[in-house]
Order: C-alpha cells, then structure tokens, then sequence
C-alpha cells in the first residue's frame, strides 16, 4: 500500500460500537484482580491495574507481553470482571430517549431504524404493536 496515494482521500463517515463481552476478554493480555495498586518498593503489582503484562511502568521497564520499551508498547487492555452487570453511563441519555418511544401499553417501539437514525426530533405516530397510542416526541 502506497501511503502517498490513498486508496480514498475523503471520509465518509466514522461510526463507533460497544464490544461485546467475549470480545474484550479476547483482546485482553490480563484479568485485573488485585486491588493494590503498588507494593512495598513501590513495584507494579502482579494482576494489578500497572500489572507488566500491560505495558511498561516507566522508561526503564520492559513490557511483560511485547518486550518492548516505555517508547515503543503501544499498551495492552486489561479487563475487570464485575461481580453484577454495570449499565455504561455514556449510554444513559441514548436510553431515556428508546424507553421515551416505546408505547406505555404494549411495550413495542413506535419508531423503525430509519427514524431512529434521523437527526432532530422524531414525529409522533401511532403505535406500530398496538395502534392505539401515539408514540411520544423523541429526539436522537
């Protein structure tokens, strides 16, 4: 590949996604389970949050999965098992608006994933589950 000639110099768009569990434990070099940070000498923690698994601690250490330097580790992702599921905060405002156009009755939503893809507010309708109540005004 010729990076002096891009294959396509315009963007077109960028889209972003959630992984799935499974996904993060397989891109994961390390479960993080301890929850010292430090020891005694100062140290990275073996299974901590500086574990070397994820990269170098400082200049003059190695990274315990590539061997490279505190210049060339690019970092590796470590993972968190919780004990209960977590809702992801960011994602607090994108659900109030979904539960906003589902109808209080049937439970069905009253919008399709074109709408749902719109900018700006989304029309009221009827009830696509069971026709009766008009979906309320929503924004996304």
């Amino acid at each position: 590949m010729n990076i002096a000639q891009p294959v396509n110099s315009r963007i077109n768009g960028v889209s972003f996604t959630f992984c799935e569990p499974a996904e993060v434990r397989r891109m994961s070099v390390k479960q993080v389970v301890n929850p010292v940070l430090l020891d005694a000498l100062g140290n990275p923690t073996n299974g901590g949050l500086y574990d070397p698994a994820m990269g170098p601690f400082t200049k003059n250490h190695l990274c315990g999965t590539c061997s490279l330097s505190y210049f060339n580790c690019p970092g590796h992702f470590g993972h968190i098992e919780l004990p209960a599921p977590v809702v992801n905060p960011m994602m607090f405002d994108t659900l109030y608006q979904f539960l906003q156009g589902c109808c209080p009755y049937c439970h069905h939503f009253a919008f399709n994933r074109v709408t749902v893809s719109c900018r700006g507010p989304i029309p009221r309708t009827a009830c696509k589950g069971c026709g009766m109540h008009p979906a309320r005004r929503i924004s996304c």
